[in-house]
């Protein structure tokens, strides 16, 4: 029997989420995922969100997100860091990595092709501004997304994904190599390109599938930062 309070409804308790008679303020315990559900006027949603998975309650990186939920799977997640304005969805890779890195907790922030999401490889590589693109300005979902790591983080390492005829697919995952920002000039230099959009001038290398900045680094098909 539902309980009525100012004109909106909080119900027992329903495996599914009910579809008439709803008002903006409804609420109700869902038994199959054990949370409580309120309905804001267009849509049923968890009132107390895991981190990461709504806008309302973004995590502030990959790792966040699993330290709250140590069997959280790779996939989008609402992550807002550094100078971002908003939350945005961004891949998290929570399987990659050792014992030295850390497995899991990798936040996508440079893409080509959608391998590991959708199976599908990049076509034509695009021009544009290669690291000068803000996460909370790239459709997650695109083919590509050229973004930067925000400011004001920091990250040890950089893992960089390939797929290419020198580089096998690892099943349905891609390879990938990890490097770590140890303070070198090297290193402070790679980190200046990818963070500040620093890079002015890129170079596709067909061979490698290697964007080149004007320093010398090099990155290349799908990179994450930990």
């Amino acid at each position: 029997m539902p309980i009525y309070v100012g004109g909106r409804k909080i119900s027992g308790s329903a495996s599914s989420d009910p579809s008439s008679g709803l008002s903006e303020g409804d609420v109700y315990y869902k038994t199959d995922t054990d949370k409580l559900r309120y309905y804001d006027g267009s849509a049923w949603k968890n009132l107390f969100p895991a981190l990461g998975t709504d806008p309302d309650n973004p995590a502030a990186s990959a790792d966040a997100v699993l330290a709250s939920n140590s069997s959280a799977p790779s996939g989008y997640y609402y992550i807002q860091a550094g100078d971002m304005e908003r939350p945005a969805q961004i891949w998290c890779d929570m399987t990659s990595g050792n014992g030295t890195t850390g497995v899991g907790g990798w936040n996508r922030f440079w893409w080509h092709g959608n391998f590991e999401q959708t199976g599908s490889d990049p076509t034509s590589f695009p021009t544009g501004d290669c690291f000068g693109n803000r996460l909370e300005s790239l459709t997650h979902t695109a083919t590509t997304g050229f973004g930067r790591i925000p400011t004001s983080i920091s990250p040890t390492w950089l893992m960089v994904k390939t797929n290419n005829t020198q580089v096998s697919k690892n099943g349905s995952l891609l390879r990938y190599a990890i490097w770590k920002f140890d303070g070198t000039a090297t290193a402070n230099a790679a980190l200046a390109d990818v963070s500040i959009g620093g890079m002015i001038e890129w170079s596709y290398n067909s061979r490698s599938s290697q964007v080149t900045a004007n320093d010398g680094t090099t990155f290349t098909q799908d990179s994450d930062m930990q």
